[in-house]
């Protein structure tokens, strides 16, 4: 998990603590690390579909700030 945060942070030039403050924001009833392990799997999922431009942190932070706000996949969701 450290080496993905470190990594996104990188790619997106912000620090650590920015990206943390960010996803504190946004993240709702959950607990700081549950939203931050969610936002670091959103962030590849992003980038896993986005192909070689990076995803903008902001929209995904926005979309995942609580675990609850997840999306399920749609291949675990039941309907598939």
């Amino acid at each position: 998990m450290w080496e993905a945060l470190a990594e996104i942070c990188e790619d997106q030039r912000i620090t650590i603590n920015e990206f943390c403050g960010l996803v504190d924001e946004s993240r709702g009833p959950s607990s700081l690390t549950a939203a931050i392990r969610v936002a670091i799997v959103a962030y590849y999922r992003e980038l896993a579909r986005s192909g070689p431009s990076l995803p903008a942190l902001a929209s995904i932070i926005g979309r995942t700030g609580s675990p609850a706000a997840a999306p399920v996949p749609r291949d675990l969701d039941g309907e598939s």
